[in-house]
């Protein structure tokens, strides 16, 4: 995977949580050759770091493979109203569809 050609690129999307209608702002990027995922509901901020590793391996069973085909996801559960939202104690837990959690 090519992280220099992403690190202009960001993405952003709106989440409204299919469970409680909580409203959440999602956002892709990359720095340092480190690909962010992050929600916020204006008052708390979650993110996740992945390395191009740790990207390909977390999903290998949703057949995500490149930071792009993440963001696409990400964009289109947004978009369609499949992705949800469980805040805890220590975090967010991010739900894209039927596949795994962030």
């Amino acid at each position: 995977m090519d992280y220099d050609a992403l690190k202009t690129q960001s993405s952003y999307c709106t989440l409204v949580n299919k469970s409680d209608n909580s409203k959440y702002v999602c956002y892709s990027h990359t720095k340092a050759g480190t690909f962010n995922i992050g929600l916020t509901n204006a008052s708390e901020v979650w993110s996740k770091d992945f390395t191009e590793e740790t990207l390909a391996e977390h999903g290998k069973n949703d057949a995500l493979k490149s930071a792009e085909d993440y963001i696409s996801k990400i964009r289109s559960t947004c978009g369609n109203g499949s992705a949800s939202v469980t805040v805890q104690e220590d975090g967010a837990l991010l739900q894209l569809g039927v596949s795994r959690a962030l």
